[in-house]
C-alpha cells in the first residue's frame, strides 16, 4: 500500500495504471494471515524467504530505475 501511494505520485499513475498494488478485501486480515504463514517457518526457511524478498527488492529497484532512464 506504501508503494502504491510512492508509485503513483512518481509516475503520476492513478486507479488502473496502480492496480498491481490494490488488494481485494480485508487488508489487515491478509496481513494477519501472512505473518502467522511466516511465523510458523522454521528458520531456515524464514532465512530463504528472507533472501528471496531482498532480491526482489532489488529486481524493483532496477525495473524503476530503467523506467526513469531516457
Amino acid at each position: 500500500q506504501v508503494l502504491r501511494r510512492i508509485v503513483g505520485q512518481a509516475y503520476g499513475l492513478q486507479d488502473a495504471g496502480l492496480r498491481f498494488y490494490a488488494f481485494d478485501g480485508d487488508t489487515a486480515a491478509l496481513l494477519g494471515g501472512l505473518r502467522a504463514a511466516l511465523d510458523a517457518l522454521p528458520a531456515a526457511a524464514g532465512d530463504a524467504v528472507v533472501a528471496e524478498a531482498c532480491a526482489a527488492f532489488e529486481r524493483h529497484v532496477e525495473l524503476f530505475e530503467s523506467l526513469s532512464v531516457g
